[in-house]
Protein backbone atom coordinates (compact mmCIF):
# COMPACT_ATOMS: atom_id res chain seq x y z
CA UNK A 1 0.00 0.00 0.00
CA UNK A 2 3.07 2.28 0.47
CA UNK A 3 4.22 1.62 -2.98
CA UNK A 4 7.51 -0.18 -1.87
CA UNK A 5 7.82 -2.17 -4.55
CA UNK A 6 11.28 -3.19 -4.80
CA UNK A 7 11.53 -3.37 -0.69
CA UNK A 8 11.79 -6.31 1.11
CA UNK A 9 13.05 -8.10 4.24
CA UNK A 10 14.57 -11.74 2.40
CA UNK A 11 16.84 -12.06 0.08
CA UNK A 12 14.37 -14.19 -2.15
CA UNK A 13 12.08 -11.30 -2.54
CA UNK A 14 14.73 -8.22 -3.76
CA UNK A 15 16.30 -8.11 -7.07
CA UNK A 16 20.24 -8.22 -5.96
CA UNK A 17 21.39 -6.53 -9.08
CA UNK A 18 19.67 -3.29 -7.50
CA UNK A 19 21.40 -3.61 -3.67
CA UNK A 20 24.44 -1.39 -3.71
CA UNK A 21 27.12 -4.01 -1.82
CA UNK A 22 28.06 -3.65 1.64
CA UNK A 23 32.07 -2.70 2.19
CA UNK A 24 34.30 -2.71 4.95
CA UNK A 25 37.98 -1.46 4.84
CA UNK A 26 40.76 -3.89 5.39
CA UNK A 27 43.54 -2.12 8.13
CA UNK A 28 46.53 -4.31 7.04
CA UNK A 29 46.47 -3.17 2.96
CA UNK A 30 44.67 0.29 3.47
CA UNK A 31 41.89 -0.93 0.89
CA UNK A 32 38.17 -1.12 0.85
CA UNK A 33 37.06 -4.80 1.43
CA UNK A 34 33.75 -6.28 -0.69
CA UNK A 35 31.47 -7.72 2.59
CA UNK A 36 28.85 -9.12 0.35
CA UNK A 37 25.62 -9.42 1.15
CA UNK A 38 24.43 -11.16 4.23
CA UNK A 39 21.27 -11.60 6.34
CA UNK A 40 20.74 -12.79 10.38
CA UNK A 41 18.00 -15.38 10.82
CA UNK A 42 16.64 -12.22 13.12
CA UNK A 43 15.96 -10.35 10.23
CA UNK A 44 13.31 -7.70 11.53
CA UNK A 45 14.99 -6.22 13.83
CA UNK A 46 17.51 -5.08 10.82
CA UNK A 47 18.44 -6.06 6.98
CA UNK A 48 15.63 -4.34 5.75
CA UNK A 49 16.60 -4.30 1.79
CA UNK A 50 15.15 -0.81 0.78
CA UNK A 51 15.80 2.06 -1.33
CA UNK A 52 16.15 5.85 -0.14
CA UNK A 53 12.96 6.97 -2.20
CA UNK A 54 11.00 3.73 -1.03
CA UNK A 55 11.94 4.75 3.17
CA UNK A 56 10.87 7.99 2.50
CA UNK A 57 7.38 6.25 1.59
CA UNK A 58 7.83 4.73 4.88
CA UNK A 59 8.54 7.77 6.40
CA UNK A 60 5.82 9.96 4.80
CA UNK A 61 3.26 8.42 7.49
CA UNK A 62 4.96 9.83 9.69
CA UNK A 63 5.54 13.28 8.66
CA UNK A 64 2.11 13.51 6.72
CA UNK A 65 -0.35 12.08 10.05
CA UNK A 66 -0.56 8.77 8.48
CA UNK A 67 -1.16 9.46 4.72
CA UNK A 68 1.05 8.38 2.10
CA UNK A 69 2.45 10.53 -1.07
CA UNK A 70 -0.24 10.25 -2.52
CA UNK A 71 -2.66 11.37 0.30
CA UNK A 72 -4.21 7.66 0.84
CA UNK A 73 -4.99 7.57 4.38
CA UNK A 74 -2.38 4.31 5.64
CA UNK A 75 -2.65 5.09 9.80
CA UNK A 76 -5.11 6.59 11.36
CA UNK A 77 -3.56 10.04 12.54
CA UNK A 78 -3.82 8.54 16.73
CA UNK A 79 -2.06 5.18 15.75
CA UNK A 80 0.64 7.49 14.38
CA UNK A 81 0.26 9.65 17.38
CA UNK A 82 0.48 6.63 19.74
CA UNK A 83 3.29 5.02 17.98
CA UNK A 84 5.60 8.45 18.39
CA UNK A 85 4.37 9.08 22.06
CA UNK A 86 7.64 8.81 23.92
CA UNK A 87 7.85 6.68 26.96
CA UNK A 88 10.96 6.91 29.51
CA UNK A 89 12.91 3.28 30.64
CA UNK A 90 15.25 3.15 32.97
CA UNK A 91 18.53 4.15 32.22
CA UNK A 92 17.50 6.37 29.75
CA UNK A 93 16.86 9.97 30.76
CA UNK A 94 14.63 12.35 29.54
CA UNK A 95 14.63 13.94 26.54
CA UNK A 96 16.49 11.11 24.68
CA UNK A 97 13.05 8.47 25.24
CA UNK A 98 11.66 6.39 22.72
CA UNK A 99 8.71 5.56 20.69
CA UNK A 100 7.79 2.78 18.47
CA UNK A 101 10.55 2.25 16.73
CA UNK A 102 11.98 5.84 17.57
CA UNK A 103 14.11 7.59 19.47
CA UNK A 104 13.78 11.38 20.05
CA UNK A 105 16.81 13.70 20.91
CA UNK A 106 15.09 16.64 22.23
CA UNK A 107 14.15 18.32 19.00
CA UNK A 108 13.59 15.44 16.55
CA UNK A 109 12.41 11.85 16.12
CA UNK A 110 15.69 9.38 14.93
CA UNK A 111 16.35 5.68 14.12
CA UNK A 112 19.67 4.27 13.54
CA UNK A 113 21.50 1.47 12.18
CA UNK A 114 24.43 -0.66 11.11
CA UNK A 115 26.17 -3.88 10.26
CA UNK A 116 29.17 -4.14 8.54
CA UNK A 117 29.40 -2.12 5.69
CA UNK A 118 26.59 -0.76 6.16
CA UNK A 119 25.53 2.77 8.25
CA UNK A 120 22.01 4.32 7.92
CA UNK A 121 20.32 7.08 10.52
CA UNK A 122 16.75 8.57 9.41
CA UNK A 123 15.90 12.34 11.32
CA UNK A 124 12.52 13.76 11.06
CA UNK A 125 10.48 16.46 12.53
CA UNK A 126 6.64 16.72 12.07
CA UNK A 127 6.43 19.79 13.26
CA UNK A 128 8.35 21.38 10.51
CA UNK A 129 8.23 19.20 7.83
CA UNK A 130 12.31 18.28 7.57
CA UNK A 131 13.30 15.07 7.07
CA UNK A 132 16.90 13.48 6.18
CA UNK A 133 17.56 9.54 5.15
CA UNK A 134 20.70 8.84 5.12
CA UNK A 135 22.04 5.35 4.12
CA UNK A 136 25.81 4.12 3.17
CA UNK A 137 27.04 0.62 1.67
CA UNK A 138 29.90 1.53 4.38
CA UNK A 139 30.11 1.38 7.94
CA UNK A 140 32.06 2.04 11.08
CA UNK A 141 35.02 3.98 10.48
CA UNK A 142 33.02 7.09 9.14
CA UNK A 143 30.89 9.38 10.60
CA UNK A 144 27.52 8.50 9.19
CA UNK A 145 25.29 9.86 11.31
CA UNK A 146 27.30 12.81 12.28
CA UNK A 147 26.93 13.94 8.01
CA UNK A 148 23.50 13.19 8.03
CA UNK A 149 22.53 14.97 11.64
CA UNK A 150 24.30 18.29 10.11
CA UNK A 151 22.53 18.18 6.65
CA UNK A 152 19.24 17.99 9.14
CA UNK A 153 19.96 20.78 10.93
CA UNK A 154 22.26 22.86 8.52
CA UNK A 155 19.45 25.01 7.29
CA UNK A 156 21.17 26.62 4.27
CA UNK A 157 22.46 22.72 2.94
CA UNK A 158 19.49 21.41 3.50
CA UNK A 159 17.66 23.52 0.50
CA UNK A 160 20.62 22.82 -1.75
CA UNK A 161 20.56 18.86 -1.12
CA UNK A 162 16.35 18.89 -1.77
CA UNK A 163 17.11 21.18 -4.72
CA UNK A 164 19.25 18.43 -6.43
CA UNK A 165 17.01 15.41 -5.39
CA UNK A 166 14.48 13.29 -6.99
CA UNK A 167 11.58 13.36 -5.77
CA UNK A 168 10.58 9.34 -4.59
Amino acid sequence: PLGMEHSAWLFKDVDTSLMAIPYGYNDLTRQPRVMGFYGYPTYPDGTLKTSVNEYARFLSVFVNEGRTFEGEQFLKPETVKEMLALKNFPGIESPAAVGLAWHFDGESYLHTGGDPGISTLVYFNPETDRAVIFFSNSGGEYDIPGVARLIFIDSKLSPLLIEKMNAP
